[in-house]
């Protein structure tokens, strides 16, 4: 079962890439003047995982159909190197190492850099991510053995409040948290440079307010957000996962220490965290 969904997702892919191609092709005058605009550039979804970011990946492949588009999770050495630890008995790179290799190699050869971050709250983001990554023995699980799996995963936990200090900090040679983030409007875009802007985006904000931020970022318009690869829209997993999300719950300890991240501090405002603290806290 597990393979044959990974059959799946791949076709959808390449379907999805064959699409995106051919509708490039039929537009092909607007589809030429985005090419020689981001000819020597590269635009980077650098993102933690389960945070939209395949959708705004999906968005980029349709409207710049010819241009280089990269979706990556990891750049840092830190993961790459936990990774390689994980999978030592097979010596294969994991998707995720392979990933960065390939936007390592296209930042260094493209002179211009458009990165696009998504973040996510803590406490949402790490069960999508334990959906996604234990689909195939979710029927044999109980609630409460999922809560006490996902509060058990280093890799689900250190994602949800520490990938800017693990990742994108060390990458970028920078320190986000050192720099201004309009909780209220929820997006900023950063210039590092001539040749390197980011654009960092709350998911809650994603659907209304990614073109006019991609805009900011680039100067370049697209179409409606191409949403794709939510968990409540999986037919195999929507009504589990609706209802284990409404009915999610940490221990008061649990909720204050994620909440009194960097990570939570710096991109939620206090109204936003007091929602995340009574919606999450265990009555």
């Amino acid at each position: 079962q597990k393979k044959d969904l990974k059959i799946l997702k791949l076709l959808q892919k390449i379907i999805y890439r064959l699409n995106f191609k051919i509708s490039g092709i039929i537009k092909i005058k607007n589809s030429l003047n985005e090419y020689f605009k981001l000819s020597d550039t590269l635009l980077l979804v650098y993102s933690m995982g389960k945070t939209g970011s395949s959708s705004v990946y999906y968005t980029l492949m349709r409207d710049f159909p010819f241009s280089n588009v990269i979706h990556v999770h990891f750049l840092s050495d830190y993961w790459y190197n936990w990774f390689s630890n994980q999978n030592k008995k097979n010596l294969k790179k994991d998707r995720n190492q392979i990933l960065s290799d390939k936007a390592k190699k296209f930042i260094r050869k493209n002179k211009k850099l458009f990165s696009i971050t998504i973040i996510r709250d803590p406490f949402s983001r790490s069960i999508s991510d334990y959906f996604h990554s234990k689909r195939e023995i979710l029927s044999s699980l109980s609630d409460n053995q999922i809560i006490k799996e996902i509060s058990e995963s280093y890799y689900i936990q250190s994602n949800s409040i520490d990938w800017f200090e693990k990742d994108f900090n060390s990458f970028f040679n920078i320190d986000i948290y050192k720099m201004p983030f309009n909780t209220n409007k929820g997006w900023e875009v950063y210039k590092l440079g001539e040749e390197r802007s980011i654009l960092i985006i709350r998911i809650d904000v994603l659907t209304t307010s990614f073109k006019e931020a991609f805009f900011n970022l680039t100067g370049l318009n697209v179409n409606k957000l191409f949403i794709t690869n939510r968990r409540e829209d999986d037919n195999t997993l929507s009504e589990r996962y609706k209802s284990f999300k409404s009915n999610y719950y940490e221990s008061e300890e649990s909720v204050n220490r994620k909440l009194s991240s960097k990570f939570v501090k710096h991109f939620f405002n206090k109204n936003q965290i007091q929602t995340l603290r009574e919606k999450y806290t265990i009555s």
